[in-house]
């Protein structure tokens, strides 16, 4: 809720904190998308990754 009514720099102050905190999960989200063909994932790949990530509470 804080990140929805936070003003930008404070939105991406957030963004970063959390990112950091997940680095496992932007890091697996990043190397799939780079195998994926014009970077376009199938509908489901975020579900199918949440499912399998110890962080997935995240997304």
């Amino acid at each position: 809720m804080q990140f929805a009514v936070a003003d930008i720099l404070t939105g991406w102050q957030l963004l970063a904190h959390r990112a950091a905190e997940n680095a496992s999960l932007i890091r697996a989200i990043v190397q799939a998308l780079s195998a994926i063909a014009g970077n376009n994932p199938r509908e489901g790949f975020f579900l199918d990754l949440s499912q399998i990530h110890p962080a997935s509470g995240w997304i």
